[in-house]
């Protein structure tokens, strides 16, 4: 069985999803990186592309035996429940219009996806305690504090998580999704805000 994951960053401005994507794919060349960050100043759907381009990673890395790349992360503002439900949907949805048959050609094998969440814990004062020293420091050219401290987020609850899992298990056995040979799972983490100083956050965004 061949396995990939879709790694999904959830949490507010300032909370590290950034940070936390070049810790794991630094010298890493497995993977490639999604940012949503100039989406959401364009006209397309974030949620909508972020959903595309991982599928169409995925069906590159299905079908060709030179592609290496083991993990997809989509790093960008996804705030609610709402949204990471329609992004899992819209993955889903977008594998089952591809040919997926085709995809065995070479691999002769089946596809495991793990879509892995990584939110961040709702806690705005270090936040902005972060997003004030980027800016300051220049890694932002926009503080972010008013979508800090007025956008609502809230942590997934058990319930959500147990939904989401089940929309995963289920659409392999959904025969109108024409995806038999496509295995999805979800795992999900809970993380920490931390409060870095502004020495910390440069020497990180640098990747040292």
């Amino acid at each position: 069985m061949i396995k990939k994951t879709i790694h999904i960053m959830m949490g507010l401005p300032g909370s590290g999803k950034t940070t936390y994507v070049e810790e794991h794919t630094t010298l890493k060349p497995n993977h490639r990186v999604i940012s949503l960050d100039n989406e959401y100043y364009g006209k397309r759907d974030p949620i909508n592309y972020a959903a595309q381009h991982a599928v169409d990673y995925l069906e590159v890395i299905s079908t060709d035996p030179r592609c290496s790349i083991d993990d997809i992360w989509i790093d960008g503002l996804i705030l609610s429940y709402e949204d990471i439900t329609k992004l899992v949907d819209k993955i889903i949805y977008e594998m089952s219009k591809t040919s997926t048959e085709s995809w065995l050609v070479f691999n002769d094998d089946l596809i495991s996806v793990t879509i892995n969440i990584h939110q961040y814990e709702c806690n705005r004062e270090n936040c902005l305690h972060n997003d004030i020293n980027r800016y300051n420091n220049g890694e932002r050219q926009l503080a972010s504090n008013i979508s800090i401290e007025n956008t609502p987020y809230v942590v997934l609850d058990k319930n959500q998580i147990e939904s989401l899992c089940k929309t995963c298990l289920e659409s392999s056995e959904n025969e109108e999704m024409h995806l038999k040979y496509i295995k999805f799972n979800l795992e999900y983490e809970l993380l920490q805000v931390k409060k870095c100083g502004t020495w910390e956050l440069y020497y990180k965004s640098k990747g040292t």
